[in-house]
C-alpha cells in the first residue's frame, strides 16, 4: 500500500474539502437540473483523472480562474502523473469509482 506523509495527506484532504466545497456553492448556483448534472459530470471526470493520476487531463476540468495560475506543464509536474501500462491501468480502474450528489 502507498502511503504518503502527514503532510502530503494534510495538503491532499484540504484539497479534497476544498473542491467539494465549491462543487456544494456550485450546486447551490444551479439553476436548472441540467447544469447541476453539467457540474457533476465535471467533478466526476477531475475525480476519475486525479485518482488515475491523469493530471494532464485533470487540468482541462480545473476553473479557468485556476488555470490561469498555473500552466498545465506546472500543474502536471508537481504531481507526478503516472504514464504507460500504470496510467492505462489507473484509467481503468477509475471508470469503476462512483459518484453521486447528495440533496441537503
Amino acid at each position: 500500500m502507498l502511503r504518503f506523509p502527514a503532510k502530503i495527506r494534510g495538503i491532499r484532504g484540504a484539497v479534497a474539502v476544498a473542491l467539494l466545497t465549491v462543487c456544494v456553492q456550485s450546486a447551490d448556483a444551479a439553476e436548472s437540473p441540467g447544469e447541476l448534472g453539467t457540474i457533476h459530470q465535471t467533478l466526476e471526470r477531475y475525480l476519475h483523472a486525479t485518482y488515475a493520476r491523469d493530471f494532464k487531463n485533470a487540468y482541462a476540468h480545473i476553473a479557468a480562474q485556476d488555470q490561469r495560475l498555473k500552466d498545465q506543464r506546472t500543474f502536471v509536474r508537481e504531481r507526478g502523473s503516472f504514464a504507460g501500462f500504470a496510467l492505462e491501468t489507473a484509467r481503468r480502474l477509475a471508470v469503476y469509482m462512483e459518484t453521486s450528489l447528495l440533496e441537503h
